[in-house]
């Protein structure tokens, strides 16, 4: 029955998307802390890189293993992750990779409402960070359109995957 039904092939590639998840997590948790370093290094004025910005980033990273089976709460940990790395007051970096792979999992795994709930207070609350914590100046208005575009530029694909490619919503 289950040859019938087509479960008895999803649940070996159910087991290779957590490896590639695994293998994935385990890989920008080892780049990520490393990126970090060097890109921290090429910014003045913000906190210096320590355990504790190499915690979060490979927290941030680590959650990615789990994107697939939780994509919603990947994506809250993720962004909570991001978040207070820059609240702290860390540089600019590739931790903002984790966070788009993350969203870019929530829309593709059918979690548009909550992909669009992160994109949204992302938009409303990253861009403001320096002018509200370390009274730097506030975003241009070529900033927050070059974010705007790259929010859609992750949602865009990411729907059309998680359309099946048709561009129209699968039945579940």
């Amino acid at each position: 029955m289950t040859a019938v039904n087509g479960s008895a092939q999803r649940a070996p590639a159910g087991r290779a998307s957590l490896a590639a998840d695994g293998a994935l997590a385990a890989v920008l948790a080892g780049v990520l802390p490393v990126a970090s370093y060097f890109a921290a290094r090429h910014q003045a004025g913000h906190r210096p890189l320590d355990a504790w910005a190499i915690a979060l980033v490979i927290a941030s990273a680590a959650a990615l293993a789990l994107r697939r089976r939780y994509p919603v709460a990947v994506l809250a940990l993720v962004f909570g992750t991001t978040l207070a790395y820059f609240v702290l007051g860390y540089a600019e970096g590739p931790i903002w990779l984790a966070l788009i792979t993350a969203y870019y999992s929530a829309v593709t795994g059918g979690r548009r409402l909550a992909a669009g709930i992160a994109a949204v207070a992302g938009f409303a609350i990253f861009p403001w960070l320096d002018y509200v914590l370390r009274s730097r100046p506030a975003p241009n208005l070529t900033d927050l359109a070059g974010l705007a575009a790259w929010l859609l530029v992750v949602l865009a694909p990411a729907r059309r995957c998680a359309s099946g490619g048709s561009g129209q919503p699968q039945p579940p």
